[in-house]
C-alpha cells in the first residue's frame, strides 16, 4: 500500500464454504489505485455447483456434479480521475468462462455432464456495452453439441443495440438438455 492510495496485491485467496465444504474459491492479483479508482487484476474464481445448488433450496434444482470456472483479466480506468462527483470510467473483461461436468437436473430438464467454454472480450466505455468477442462451444455427455458467436453492442443510457449472435452445428446433444421428452 503506498500512502492508502495505490494498492499493489500479490495474492488474495478467498473461500465460501457450506457444511465445511467447499463451495467458491476466488483468487486475485493486480493493482489497485483507490485516488484515480483505476484498477487492473488477474481474477480467477470456481464455483462448486452441488454446494451452490444446495445453498438455493430449490426443490427443482438436484446438481450432483459440475464446476464454473473464470480466468481472466480485469481493468477500469477512470477517464476522468479529477472528477470526484460522476466519474468517466473505461472497463473491460476479457478471459474464459467454463461450465464443466453438470450433471443434474432442473425441473424437467437433465444434464448429462454438460459443459460449455466460451472465450469473451467485453467492455463498457461512454456508456456503451460491447460485446467485442464472445465465443462458446457446448458438450453433452462427451459428444459436441455445436457452438455460438456473439457479437455487438447496447447503448446503457438508450437501453438499445444491435446484437448479433451465429449459431452453428447446434445439435441433439445439446437441445436434449432443454426439450422436453
Amino acid at each position: 500500500v503506498d500512502d492508502l492510495k495505490k494498492v499493489s496485491l500479490t495474492s488474495l485467496d478467498a473461500r465460501l464454504a457450506f457444511q465445511k465444504q467447499p463451495a467458491l474459491t476466488f483468487a486475485s492479483s493486480g493493482t489497485i489505485n483507490a485516488d484515480t479508482q483505476d484498477t487492473d487484476l488477474q481474477a480467477k474464481l470456481e464455483l462448486l455447483l452441488p454446494r451452490l445448488a444446495s445453498l438455493l433450496g430449490n426443490p427443482n434444482l438436484k446438481i450432483s456434479s459440475g464446476t464454473v470456472q473464470f480466468d481472466g483479466h480485469i481493468t477500469q480506468q477512470n477517464k476522468t480521475p479529477g472528477q470526484t462527483k460522476n466519474p468517466v470510467f473505461d472497463r473491460a473483461v476479457t478471459g474464459t468462462l467454463k461450465l464443466a461436468s453438470m450433471t443434474g437436473q432442473f425441473a424437467e430438464y437433465r444434464f448429462d455432464r454438460f459443459e460449455a467454454a466460451a472465450d469473451c472480450d467485453l467492455a463498457v466505455k461512454n456508456q456503451l456495452a460491447e460485446i467485442r468477442k464472445l465465443n462458446a462451444t457446448l458438450r453433452q455427455a462427451g459428444q459436441p453439441g455445436g457452438g455460438m458467436d456473439v457479437s455487438g453492442n447496447w447503448n446503457l443510457a438508450k437501453n438499445s443495440g444491435d446484437i448479433t449472435l451465429k449459431v452453428t452445428d447446434l445439435n441433439q446433444n445439446t437441445l436434449r438438455s432443454f426439450l422436453a421428452s
